[in-house]
């Protein structure tokens, strides 16, 4: 019953949580902002950046970073292709894992930003097995059958252009990476029949 109401209200301040970011964002940013809209946008442009990384594409990765941080995320395109080769993810399977949060920020010259922080999970089946016996949890049980599920983590920092130097016009209203870090890759086991999930192995480590 404890850990029961302690997960309710986990859930509950995670929702607080996202609505309040999203509204201090419509806030500051306007009326046109759409919390749905931002979130789809954001998995649209994760999926095409993980494409850019796996082809290590410096042309699309400049294209969708900040100036300052397209050679570190062209780097890690170097470094991690393989791991983007893997996932292969379209935007119907990265989510977004909230909270969101950000920062509003000014640059050297006065220029005005704000930075928007998220969590996001990467998903894709890669292949069905045959029967065999688990072990979940300790206990045996027998499954009928089950997929194996890549799972990725990802932390991105968008960044927005508020206004230029002086309180002029913003040069680019777009929102651009400026952070981008897999965080872990794991193979895990799915039985469509039970629900169970397990985890089998780490692709990169933690």
């Amino acid at each position: 019953m404890v850990s029961q109401l302690r997960s309710q209200l986990k859930e509950t301040r995670i929702y607080l949580q996202e609505r309040y970011f999203m509204w201090k964002l419509r806030y500051l940013l306007g009326p046109d902002f759409g919390k749905e809209e931002f979130l789809e946008g954001t998995c649209q442009a994760t999926a095409a950046m993980l494409e850019a990384v796996r082809r290590v594409d410096w042309r699309s990765i400049r294209n969708f970073c900040t100036e300052e941080f397209a050679p570190a995320m062209y780097s890690i395109a170097r470094r991690e292709s393989v791991y983007a080769n893997l996932m292969r993810l379209q935007a119907d399977d990265v989510e977004v894992s909230l909270p969101v949060t950000f920062k509003r920020s000014k640059g050297h010259n006065g220029q005005s930003f704000v930075y928007v922080d998220l969590g996001i999970v990467g998903m894709r089946f890669v292949r069905v097995k045959p029967d065999e016996l688990m072990e979940i949890s300790g206990m045996p049980l027998t499954v009928p059958s089950h997929q194996q599920i890549l799972l990725a983590t990802y932390k991105i920092t968008f960044r927005k252009e508020l206004s230029g130097p002086d309180g002029s016009c913003p040069k680019d209203e777009a929102w651009l990476f400026n952070a981008f870090k897999l965080r872990d890759m794991s193979l895990m086991g799915f039985c469509p029949q039970s629900g169970e999930c397990w985890f089998i192995r780490a692709v990169k480590p933690y």
